[in-house]
């Protein structure tokens, strides 16, 4: 009792960051288990008003770089190697999903890292721009495939009213200190009719709810808000989206969830014994309990589609 006492005593910004409400629920408190980059243990909370759960405190911007570790991004020469296996195939369902509503035009993706999505949806005829707040991720995926993608954030950047036709944003949301403005933004550049793609990870997932503190896509410090289907179409429908579809399957994350859960595999942490069972046993195990729970629509990660009326 008397840690618990503590642990709410360390909690420095009593108000939702999201929509300002004074009341927030200690849900559980938790660190960086998956790169270790701090020991600082943070709370995870629970807005009573809007109900958001969120990291409190949170990084200052200034300091969310230091978060993230060089191996958070594939590298050179390593990209070409992989990209043919796994990596190209989550790339193809995600296109997926968006081609069931819109075949071609201008597509802005946010947060697109090297560009792996971008290259794909270039591939099958979208126009397509990126923007990527690490100069390291997007000089890869400037030099490495031509891609166009600029340093930065779609606050700062000055696209032009009703510019694009669909806006992506791949495990972007829960890292960026003010979801509701950026939702803002891409509302404003998406012409009338335009398709918004969000997937983040499920806060109300079955997954979540066992893992709690040790759950994989928590992810924190680097993941600030977390999401359910619930809030997150809250969030979209006040800027003016209706939402069309949710989509609760990913081959890419729902098993590497239960996985990175029960084991620790990121690198450099990860052991022998650990990579063995992932890559035999492990894997298909996880995979298996990640397919089932996507498709009774608990998945670790949901992607939700939303059109701008």
């Amino acid at each position: 009792m008397a840690q618990k006492e503590q642990e709410k005593e360390n909690v420095t910004e009593p108000c939702c960051y999201v929509c300002g409400f004074d009341s927030l629920e200690r849900k559980f408190a938790a660190t960086d288990r998956n790169f270790g980059t701090t020991s600082q243990q943070v709370v995870i909370m629970e807005c009573l008003h809007c109900g958001i759960s969120q990291t409190v405190p949170q990084p200052s911007p200034d300091d969310l770089h230091k978060y993230y570790p060089d191996v958070y991004y594939p590298r050179e020469p390593a990209i070409d190697i992989a990209y043919d296996g796994p990596l190209r195939r989550n790339q193809l369902d995600k296109l997926k999903i968006v081609q069931r509503h819109r075949q071609s035009g201008r597509l802005l993706d946010v947060g697109c890292g090297i560009g792996a999505f971008m290259r794909e949806a270039a591939r099958s005829g979208f126009n397509v721009e990126g923007v990527e707040f690490s100069d390291l991720a997007a000089s890869i995926g400037r030099n490495h495939w031509g891609l166009n993608i600029v340093t930065g954030d779609i606050l700062s950047e000055d696209y032009a009213s009703d510019s694009f036709d669909v806006v992506t944003c791949w495990q972007v949301l829960e890292h960026v200190c003010r979801p509701h403005d950026v939702i803002a933004k891409i509302a404003k550049v998406l012409q009338p009719g335009g398709q918004l793609v969000i997937a983040v990870p499920n806060m109300s997932s079955f997954q979540a709810k066992i893992f709690r503190a040790r759950w994989y896509h928590l992810e924190i410090p680097r993941h600030l808000f977390h999401f359910t289907p619930r809030t997150l179409s809250k969030i979209v429908e006040d800027h003016g989206f209706k939402v069309m579809k949710i989509d609760y399957t990913s081959r890419e994350h729902n098993g590497s969830g239960f996985l990175g859960s029960i084991i620790r595999y990121n690198l450099p942490n990860e052991s022998l014994m650990h990579k063995v069972f992932r890559k035999t046993a492990g894997k298909v195990v996880t995979d298996c309990l990640g397919y089932v729970e996507g498709i009774s629509g608990q998945g670790g990660i949901f992607t939700l589609v939303a059109v701008k009326s």
